[in-house]
């Protein structure tokens, strides 16, 4: 009896190693098994494509209804930047007349669509995390927006509503003032020293940003019950000395928060020999924090095992949120990191 989409989600959400597939062990085991379960003929030439050329281009999967092109698919190139891929596709989409696009590694789905005409000239992007997202929320995204029923049947647009859009960006603002997102830190730092002609240090910075959340929080005036945090702030580790942390489930013993940042990506390296380069794909606003060439890197420490150094000019609270976001970069969970300063063990 073929599996439903939300059986195949759950099992795909619980594995956690997607990013270790190869292009072919990710068509066969993640994108066939979705399209099957969204309604989609993957046995029949005539509606699922392989390998189709558009002009000069190939696309993994082009998905048909007659002689037209519903949706084209691409497997992420870890080598090419996203935003190159993402403009090429959709220009292949409007040359042939495509209503979805669609990018994907597995794990995270980039989906373009038209926004409010037939035309991807004017367009919304979507993006769908396996990992980060509940079952929930992924399995009607899938269906709203991939289902042969939606895009072959009635044709009906997704719709938005503005207190839904509204709602979305609430609770990014939300997440981002839980945990900063690099990009914001950056943006901070750069507006301050744009403005006052003196850059913060991210301690600052992130403890700034800490002070707004907990401000939030207050406002909203939920129980302690409903707004458990899971780790301190990044700021909590400023002044404190590490000692370990455990990753996987398996302790090291580190000298320092330099040392801490440098072995866990020598451990990513270990666990993830063909998707560490993934890493280069880490940017600030201004520069990258993993580079070959060391001179892009203001204090570069080259990765045991590798030809990649990291940025350490980095304070304790900011290599914490980094390396946090760096677990997640392969598919970890932030409660798979943990650390330990001295006398008190964290999550």
């Amino acid at each position: 009896m073929p599996q439903s989409l939300r059986d195949i989600l759950e099992e795909l959400k619980s594995r956690r190693k997607l990013h270790t597939l190869r292009d072919t062990e990710l068509k066969q085991s993640v994108l066939l098994r979705i399209l099957s379960a969204l309604g989609w003929e993957i046995f029949n030439p005539d509606v699922v494509r392989l390998g189709d050329r558009l002009g000069r281009s190939v696309v993994d999967y082009a998905l048909l209804d007659g002689d037209g092109v519903v949706v084209l698919i691409n497997i992420y190139r870890q080598r090419v930047k996203l935003q190159s891929q993402l403009a090429n596709l959709v220009r292949l989409g409007s040359r042939s007349g495509a209503r979805r696009v669609v990018l994907t590694d597995g794990i995270c789905w980039w989906i373009i669509a038209p926004d409010g005409r037939r035309s991807l000239v004017s367009k919304t992007t979507y993006t769908i995390n396996l990992y980060d997202q509940s079952l929930e929320e992924v399995h009607k995204r899938f269906w709203e927006l991939l289902s042969s029923e939606r895009l072959l049947g009635a044709k009906e647009e997704l719709e938005h509503s503005t207190s839904g859009v509204d709602e979305a960006l609430s609770e990014a603002w939300r997440a981002l003032l839980d945990t900063p997102d690099m990009r914001l830190v950056e943006l901070l730092a750069d507006t301050v020293e744009r403005q006052r002609g003196y850059r913060p240090d991210y301690a600052d910075v992130l403890r700034f940003v800490d002070g707004l959340s907990e401000k939030k929080k207050i406002q909203r005036s939920l129980p302690p019950q409903q707004t458990p945090r899971l780790s301190p702030s990044p700021g909590y580790y400023t002044g404190r000395k590490i000692v370990a942390f455990i990753f996987d489930g398996q302790r090291y013993e580190v000298r320092s928060w330099k040392d801490f940042l440098c072995t866990l990506a020598r451990v990513l390296k270990e666990k993830h020999p063909d998707a560490f380069l993934r890493v280069l794909q880490l940017r600030g606003k201004k520069r990258p924090y993993f580079s070959r060439r060391p001179s892009d890197l203001r204090k570069p420490e080259l990765i045991e095992g590798t030809d990649i150094y990291v940025e350490t000019n980095l304070s304790a609270s900011y290599i914490v949120h980094f390396c946090r976001e760096l677990v997640r970069l392969f598919g970890y969970r932030r409660e798979d990191l943990e650390i330990v300063v001295e006398g008190v063990r964290n999550v």
